[in-house]
Parts: structure tokens; C-alpha cells; sequence
């Protein structure tokens, strides 16, 4: 390709503007005094910049609008006005080339022969870097002063600067390719310090020059280069030098100490054969790669491994980069030196047929058309057989020509020995000797490094909360092409605005920049390059499999959105295509998933074709009838695998809940709370599960409801009731109860009335009316032995022991919890045993049996985690804490209160936080800080009052016998402050408060 004239300008141009850098006006050879404002200069700029090679025009609503932001649009029109009354003025017989195309217009005529501007050199250049010829390279090099309109800050100013700074740093990384292939170490040296003076940061430049130093022997100036890059890194982003570069650095030291010998980077040959190993066809990327770089050695070791198959192919969904991680290993310095027959890159995108994979292959080689009577495989090969050295060629895009380029590629390998492949695709090549690398999004830290860099480029002085960037990230589920596309909306939204504007990502999600190919300008293209390789059959089940908010397994792709009359491996066949064309992601454990960013597309595709809630109805249905089957294990010993189940499908089942309420499906939405209250419990999720009791009662109840439903609407209200217990809302949990006990008695079923009876006597227990508790209890357990329910006569002796415990009956309490715990026993209910272990402790304790209260309390926390029970693990915990003080052991004291504050803090349940705030109050007093422990004993009663806890007579005795002792370990004035103190932390402040007092060991 022949290279662009570098145009010298002319003697004296009417009009020079140089931008890079401060910025400097000429006419006719002199330079022009500062204007009046620094807006005639702003406004020069903009219009030169705006203009472009075509003279385009620009709008001046346009100009106004950047110029004068905070102005009302008459104000800021008024001040466009002036300032170019006072440009004209000032440019004087320049003036000709500032004009008013139309009334409404302005432009400034870059085209004319008397205009010559220094960032103008930059646009000149090839969109491949590589294709510029070393005059326009090293033009540009010199015109580079600075940034762009250094000194100003101008919103408007930043994007642009951005984009002359990166095509800035592709030049000087171009001009340092060319200076090493030449040989010329030490101008490559020179061109490798700009680079690395304009980025400080990017490590790709300083791992160049650390293997030039290396290899001629300099390796004190590479290890002072090594410190003063790890020192910067760690000072500026808190982070240590990725593994390449440090691997790189070790493998330098260790070669100073044997004098150089044996450094493996050899010195490249200064005389050049062929194609260089860096070929000129490479495109060069204008930004620097980020959260890539293990991976890139990672991948050059695998494509250099001669046990590996010569033909690699990068998969992943669009926008995940993989071309610019093949270019990125392309680049590395041990494919340069392993690949001395060249490195090719063919762009497949465009391709569609057989002839065309041939062209493009051709022209890539620079390879003239043959005759038509020669093949063309005959020419290539030929061609890499002179080469008489490895090859490497990068075929990129290949996902719409898979089976054309798999067959090119298997027919080129056999026959070229030296020759290796790197292919990018959406889905496998399915070549005869083909490798895969899934290409993942970026993991969350590189996400956000990624983000804050390209937000930097637009807004350099920006300052961003990382809390709203890893949110942004997660939301863009780390797809780099999403994240630039964001970052770049920086330049004209705040960072809440873009993160609200992604309910509509496809929109805010656009480009548009020039350089951008097509099907990348906007999210959305880029996904329907995706959607439109897919057969009908695939397009149908993608689209449908939006219908699932995150995972979800091939059995539920089936049953929810599989093809009526058809077979789940008919299903699991298409899913398997999908997966291998990057539009799921199929996860180790078995589940598939849908990038965000595709789900919404399908979404918006069923809205298009008008496809009917019928998959969203029959979502709810199906996972509906599943968590009715799962319902039963979770009271028994199976308890644990159905926890884990439920737990996999927590997104399904909650999409289900409202898809049901929402519909007024009542059958539905009255099924799946039913099953879903135990796991509700054990999980924590007691919030979670009253909104959605709450809301399913509130629907109209079916006047010809049947059986089966009146008993599931005795057992929501019972679930409705015990989870606002949990969560120390007590007058709600004995309106719920009510409620249940009269819905029971109506029915005639006794279990459901002992059940409720229990349940209101837990409550009275808990307020402190022990009298009435103890004749519900009586009441209760006299029905659930009439019935011979063993789980409910269990659970009564439970609640009964706990009484008599509470009153000082010991004797009593532990005949009542040892026959409750030998019945749990036999059930097999680990969540029962843990509980029935957890009550026959306290009372074990209440009776001064220290040991036997912790091996039973260990019994039950062992049980608990077991099945993941958050709230039964904190009251464990808190009374471990309390038996390992006892004995003095307060380091395993503090440990176990540790553990439960950070459950507390994923948990709402205020009477097990103040609970813990208690014990901790006590451990913080043996550790000598007596007003800490005024602090969270002042915490603890306040959230017992505001849950409306009154104490058990033993429990209020010892209150007032506690704050006794704290009054007389202070003054009354450091008292009164102190519990002021902890009575207005909120329930996060006192967690966080407890957890920094206790301290760590």
C-alpha cells in the first residue's frame, strides 16, 4: 500500500494554529497577541477542530451550547456574537477562512491552501498506524507540544484531547517498533521514554524498555527504570506490577548476576527479511489494554507450545475484546522473536463467501490475484513455504465463514509446518485440530480499572466513588466495549446519571466516533451481529430465555421455554449452540446464564415481534410446582441439599413471586410462599418473605377456593407471623397468629390450631407475659398429643422446657427439652436438633453445667452451618462468646462475637443484634474500655425498646443490676454521654461500632 504525501506547509501560511500544547496563533508567520477572552480562542479552536478535512459545519446552537453551558440559550447566542465580532477582529485578513455556510452555521476552512494546523498532521495519518509512512510518524512526533489546548479545561476540550493523546501514543509506539526492527536500540530507547513519560502508568512500554536495557547489557538503568514503575504504581493506584512485568524484572536481575549470559531476549538482527514479526498490517489500537495482562502471557506460552495445536481460536460474545487481545499477543516481544516469518492480520468480518475468504487472505499477504486456473490455496501456500520461518497469521471476526475458514485452516496447516493460526470468534471454528480459549469478561477489578481510565481520558480531573463505579461495572457485566461506551458518556453525564440511564443501555450505549467500525458504534449492533448468525430455532429459544432474571438449567430451559412435543435433549442441543456462539455463559455448576446486555436485547426483540407473557406465566407455573416438590425436604434430613437447591434458584423463584402477585395468579403466588417460608427463615430473608406474604394475602381470595388452598392460607399467615418475630415486630406477629388461630378453628383442624396457639404463646414469652405462655403451651401440647404429631409435640416440649428454664424450674426444663430433642432426633430435621441443642445449652447453662452447655452449643453451630441458618449461627455464637468469657478465654470470646456481627450485618433482626451488643458490652469491659461498654449496652436497650422486647423478670433484673455496674466504672457525666451516644447509633453504626471495639487478635 503506497504511503500518504507528507506535505510541507507553505512558507508563511495565512493562518497556523498549534494546539498540542499551549496554544499558539499565527498569521502570516507572526504570532498573534492573547485575544480579549480566552473564548475567542476556545471558539477557534472548536470551529478548527469541528471543521475537519471536509470543512464540515457546525451548528451554532452547537457552539453556544458548549461554550457557554450555563447560560440561557438568548445569553449564550448573545456571547457567541460577540466573540466573533472580536475573532474577526483579531484574525484580520485570516478572518476570509472563519465562515457562515448558512445563517445557522459556522465552520472554519481547513482546506484552504493558507491554513496549516499541527493536530491536522495527526488526522492525516492511516487509520492503521502501521501504514504511515517514518516522515509522517516522526512529523507528528515533533508537533506534539502537550495536550491539546493545554491550560484550558472546557468539557467540550477533554474527549478531543483524549483522542490526540492516544493517537500521540500510538505513533511513539510505532516509531519504537520500527526503531527496534531496525536495530537502532538506543532511538527505540528515546521514542519508549516519551511513551513512557506521556502514561506513567502502562506497563506494555516500560516491559519494552526493560528488555531493550536487558539486552544491551544496561541493568542498572533497568532495574532503577523496574523501582521507579513499582514505586509509582504503588503510590498512585495502591497495586504491584502485574506478574508479567515482575516475572520479566526477575528473569533481568537474574541475568546482571551471570553478566548477561543468560538473557533470553536475544538482539534482534539489524538486517530485516521478509515481514517483520510486528507486521506493518497489524492494526494499532489507540488506547492502552487493561486487566488483560496475565492472560496475554498466559496465551502467548499456549501459542508458542509446540504440544499445542497449531490453530487457536479466541471465543466470546461481541465486545468482549478479543481482537484486541489477539493484537495484544501479537505484539508481545516473544512472538516478535518467534515468528520471524511475520505476522499477518486478515479483518473476516466483511466476508461471506469462499471466494472472498480467498481475497482477503491475498490481499493480507500483499499477494497479487493469481490466474484463475491457479488455486488459490496453491499461491498461499507457497508463499508461507519461502518464508522458511515460523508464521503467524490473525484471522479476525471468522464467526459467520466458520466452516470456510475451518476448512482453509486445516488444508494451510497441513501443508505449511512453520505456520500457526490465531482466529477470533463468537463460536468455534470446528477445525480438526483446533484449541479453544473462552475469552471472559473482565473480572471486577480490571472492570473498574478499565472504566476509570477511559472516564479519565473524557474528564482527566475526575474523582470517582469507587462504590457507583463497581456498580456501574456489574451492571455492564464487565464487557469492555459496554464499559468504554459509558465511560465516554462521562464527557456530558454524571457517572448517577449514566448508571440510571442504563434501563435503556442500548440508547445510552452509542459511539460516535469516526474511527469506530460499524457494527461497534452502538451496543446494540453489536449484539444483532450476534443475533442475525442464529437459525430461526435459535433466535426463538434466545429470545425466549430472557424470560429467566440470571441462571437457570437446561431442565428449566426445557420445561419453561422448549418447543412443545419436543425432548430435553432437543433443547440441551440448542443451548450447547448458543453457548459455543457466545450469547450464554455456561457456569461449572451446570447452569447457563444470559449477559445482562443480552437479556435486554432479547427482552426488547420479544416486545418487537409482540411475542405474549405466555413463557413469563408458564415461569412462575413451572417454578411454582418445583418449590412444592422441594418443600418437603426442607424438614428433613435432607434438608441441607434442598437449602443448596433453593438457593441456586433464588432469582427464578423471586421473578416467579412476582410474576404470580402480579398476574393474580393465586394458586401460583399461594404455593410458592408456602414452600418458600422455611427456606425464607433458615436464609435470613425474613424481609424478603413478609413483602410477599404480605402482598399474596392482599389479593382477592377465590370465592370457590378449595381444601388445599384454605390450609395453605392458615399456613402464610403463620409464616407471616413467625418472621415478624424474628425480626422483633411483635404486634404484627400476634396479629398474624390471630388471625391464623380463628382461620384454623373455622377449618376444624386441630394441628394448625395447636401450631397457632404455640405460636402466640412464643410471642407472650418473648413480651414477657409468662403466664399466658405457659397456658398456650399447655393447651397446645395437650392437642399435638391427642393428634400424635410428633414434629409438634417436639416443638411444644421445646418451647415449654424454655419457660420452666426461664422461671427457674430446671428439673423440669430439661425433662420437657430432652424429650423434644430424642423426638427431633428421630426425625432427622437438623434444623430441630440445632435448636432443641441450642435450648438444652441455655439451660444446661442456667444450671452452672459450663462443659456439657458448649459441646451441645458446638453440636448445634456444626448443624447450623451446615445448613446455612444465619439467625439460629448468631445465637449460637453470642452464647459460645458468653461460656468462653465465663472460662476466660477472650480472644475465642471475641472471635465467635466477630463471626455473628458479620452475619448481623446481611441480617434485619434487631433482637439478635441487641442480644449481641449485650454480650459485647461485657467483653469490651474486661478489656479495660468501660465507656464502650456504656455505649453498646445503651444500644442494645434501645433496640430492644424499639422492637417492643419487654424483659423476661430474670432478664429485667439483671438490666437494672448492669446498669448498676457501668454507673460505677464512670463518672455520671461520662456516662450520661457515652449511653446518649449508643442510644442514637442506627442498627449498621452500633454493628460496625461493636466490631471495631472488640478488636481483633
Amino acid at each position: 500500500m503506497s504511503q500518504p504525501e507528507v506535505l510541507s506547509p507553505p512558507r508563511t501560511p495565512l493562518l497556523e494554529l498549534r494546539l498540542l500544547g499551549e496554544p499558539v496563533i499565527l498569521m502570516n508567520g507572526v504570532r498573534l497577541p492573547l485575544l480579549r477572552t480566552r473564548k475567542g480562542v476556545s471558539l477557534l479552536a472548536l470551529l478548527a477542530l469541528r471543521s475537519g478535512k471536509s470543512s464540515a459545519r457546525v451548528e451554532r446552537e452547537t457552539v453556544a451550547g458548549l461554550l457557554w453551558a450555563d447560560s440561557e440559550q438568548t445569553q449564550s447566542f448573545g456571547s457567541l456574537r460577540r466573540a466573533l465580532t472580536d475573532l474577526r477582529s483579531a484574525l484580520a485578513d485570516a478572518a476570509i477562512l472563519l465562515q457562515s455556510p448558512t445563517p445557522r452555521s459556522l465552520r472554519v476552512d481547513v482546506a484552504h491552501p493558507g491554513f496549516v494546523s499541527d493536530f491536522s498532521l495527526f488526522d492525516a495519518l492511516p487509520k492503521n498506524i502501521a501504514e504511515a509512512s517514518d516522515a509522517a510518524l516522526n512529523v507528528c512526533a515533533d508537533a506534539y507540544r502537550g495536550v491539546l489546548l493545554q491550560g484550558f479545561d472546557d468539557e467540550w476540550i477533554l474527549g478531543e484531547r483524549a483522542r490526540y493523546e492516544s493517537l500521540y501514543a500510538s505513533v511513539l509506539s510505532a516509531l519504537a517498533d520500527r526503531a527496534e526492527l531496525q536495530g537502532d536500540d538506543q532511538l527505540a530507547q528515546t521514542w519508549l521514554r516519551r511513551l513512557i513519560a506521556l502514561d506513567s502508568l502502562h506497563e506494555e512500554p516500560h516491559r519494552r524498555l526493560l528488555s531493550i536495557l536487558a539486552r544491551i547489557g544496561d541493568f542498572g538503568a533497568a532495574i532503577l527504570l523496574y523501582r521507579a514503575l513499582r514505586e509509582r504504581l504503588r503510590n498512585e493506584t495502591g497495586t504491584e506490577p502485574s506478574a508479567q512485568t515482575a516475572a520479566l524484572f526477575q528473569r533481568i536481575r537474574s541475568s546482571a548476576r551471570t553478566g548477561g549470559k543468560d538473557f533470553a531476549l536475544g538482539q534482534p538482527s539489524k538486517t530485516v527479511t521478509g515481514r517483520t514479526a510486528v507486521d506493518a498490517t497489524l492494526p494499532t489500537p489507540l488506547t492502552p489494554m487493561i486487566g488483560r495482562d496475565a492472560e496475554i502471557q498466559t496465551l502467548v506460552e499456549q501459542v508458542l507450545a509446540p504440544e499445542n495445536p497449531r490453530l487457536m481460536t479466541l471465543t466470546g460474545t461481541g465486545g468482549v475484546g478479543k481482537t484486541r487481545l489477539a493484537l495484544a499477543i501479537a505484539r508481545e516481544s516473544l512472538c516478535a522473536q518467534y515468528f520471524t516469518g511475520g505476522i499477518y492480520w486478515v479483518d473476516l468480518a466483511p466476508v461471506r463467501t469462499n471466494e472472498e475468504l480467498h481475497r482477503a487472505l491475498l490481499s493480507a499477504l500483499q499477494i497479487a490475484p493469481p490466474p484463475a486456473t491457479t488455486p488459490t490455496l496453491q499461491i498461499v501456500s507457497d508463499f508461507l513455504l519461502t518464508r522458511s520461518e515460523p508464521v503467524l497469521l490473525l484471522w479476525d471476526n471468522a464467526e459467520q465463514i466458520a466452516s470456510l475458514a475451518a476448512s482453509l485452516a486445516d488444508a494451510l496447516l497441513r501443508t505449511v509446518p512453520l505456520l500457526r493460526i490465531l482466529a477470533t470468534s463468537r463460536q468455534p471454528l470446528y477445525a480438526q485440530a483446533e484449541v479453544l480459549y473462552p475469552v471472559s469478561t473482565l473480572p471486577a477489578k480490571g472492570a473498574e480499572q478499565l472504566f476509570v481510565s477511559r472516564l479519565c481520558a473524557v474528564r482527566p480531573q475526575a474523582a470517582p466513588e469507587p462504590a457507583t463505579v463497581r456498580r456501574l461495572c456489574q451492571r455492564l457485566d464487565g464487557l469492555p466495549l459496554a464499559i468504554e461506551l459509558a465511560a465516554a458518556r462521562a464527557s456530558s453525564l454524571t457517572l448517577t446519571e449514566i448508571e440510571t440511564r442504563l434501563a435503556d443501555r442500548f440508547r445510552l450505549l452509542t459511539s460516535v466516533s469516526v474511527s469506530v467500525i460499524p457494527r461497534q458504534k452502538t451496543l446494540r449492533a453489536l449484539v444483532e451481529w450476534s443475533y442475525d448468525l442464529l437459525s430461526e430455532p435459535e433466535q426463538r429459544l434466545f429470545r425466549r430465555l430472557c424470560v429467566f432474571p440470571a441462571s437457570f438449567t437446561a431442565e428449566f430451559a426445557h420445561r419453561i421455554c422448549g418447543e412443545p412435543d419436543t425432548e430435553e435433549w432437543d433443547t440441551l442441543d440448542i443451548l450447547a449452540n448458543l453457548a459455543e456462539k457466545s450469547l450464554l455463559v455456561r457456569a461449572e455448576t451446570g447452569h447457563f446464564r444470559l449477559l445482562e446486555t443480552l437479556r435486554e436485547y432479547g427482552t426488547a426483540k420479544c416486545s418487537e415481534l409482540e411475542v405474549d407473557n405466555a413463557i413469563t406465566v408458564r415461569h412462575a407455573s413451572v417454578f411454582a410446582e418445583w418449590a412444592k416438590m422441594v418443600r418437603p425436604q426442607l424438614y428433613s434430613e435432607d434438608q441441607t441439599i434442598a437449602l443448596q437447591a433453593l438457593d441456586g434458584e433464588s432469582d427464578n423463584l423471586r421473578f416467579a413471586v412476582e410474576t404470580a402477585i402480579r398476574s393474580e395468579d393465586t394458586r401460583a403466588a399461594y404455593t410458592l410462599c408456602r414452600a418458600l417460608i422455611r427456606w425464607w427463615v433458615l436464609r435470613g430473608r425474613q424481609t424478603e418473605g413478609r413483602s410477599a406474604i404480605s402482598r399474596t394475602l392482599s389479593m382477592p381470595y377465590p370465592s370457590d377456593a378449595d381444601a388445599e388452598l384454605n390450609g395453605w392460607h392458615g399456613d402464610l399467615l403463620t409464616g407471616a407471623g413467625n418472621m415478624a418475630r424474628h425480626q422483633g415486630d411483635y404486634a404484627m406477629s400476634k396479629c398474624w397468629h390471630e388471625n391464623a388461630l380463628t382461620h384454623f378453628r373455622t377449618l376444624g383442624e386441630p394441628n394448625g390450631v395447636a401450631n397457632a396457639l404455640g405460636n402466640l404463646a412464643t410471642v407472650a414469652h418473648h413480651t414477657g407475659d409468662l403466664e399466658s405462655a405457659r397456658h398456650l403451651r399447655e393447651e397446645g401440647l395437650a392437642i399435638q398429643r391427642k393428634t400424635g404429631d410428633q414434629r409438634g409435640i417436639a416443638m411444644f416440649l421445646q418451647n415449654l422446657g424454655n419457660l420452666h428454664s426461664h422461671c427457674g424450674r430446671h428439673e423440669e426444663a430439661l425433662n420437657c427439652l430432652t424429650e423434644s430433642l430424642d423426638i427431633r432426633r428421630r426425625t432427622g430435621d437438623k434444623d430441630d436438633i440445632a435448636h432443641s441443642l441450642f435450648n438444652m445449652a441455655a439451660a444446661l447453662y442456667e444450671t452452672g453445667d459450663r462443659e456439657s452447655a458448649r459441646t451441645y452449643l458446638e453440636e448445634s453451630l456444626r448443624l447450623l452451618r451446615e445448613i446455612g441458618d444465619k439467625g439460629g449461627m448468631v445465637s449460637v455464637l453470642n452464647n459460645l462468646s458468653t461460656v468462653a468469657q465465663d472460662s476466660g478465654d477472650l480472644p475465642t470470646s471475641r472471635g465467635y462475637l466477630r463471626e455473628g456481627f458479620t452475619l448481623l450485618e446481611t441480617m434485619n433482626a434487631p433482637q439478635d443484634t441487641s442480644d449481641m451488643l449485650r454480650s459485647a458490652s461485657y467483653v469490651v469491659e474486661s478489656q479495660g474500655d468501660n465507656e464502650g461498654a456504656v455505649r453498646l449496652f445503651a444500644a442494645s436497650m434501645r433496640l430492644n425498646q424499639v422492637s417492643g422486647v419487654k424483659p423476661l423478670p430474670v432478664r429485667g433484673v439483671e438490666e437494672q443490676e448492669r446498669v448498676r455496674r457501668l454507673q460505677s466504672l464512670v463518672s455520671p457525666a461520662t456516662y450520661k454521654v457515652a449511653w446518649l451516644i449508643g442510644e442514637r447509633w442506627t442498627v449498621a453504626q452500633a454493628i460496625q461500632e461493636a466490631t471495631n471495639l472488640i478488636g481483633g487478635d
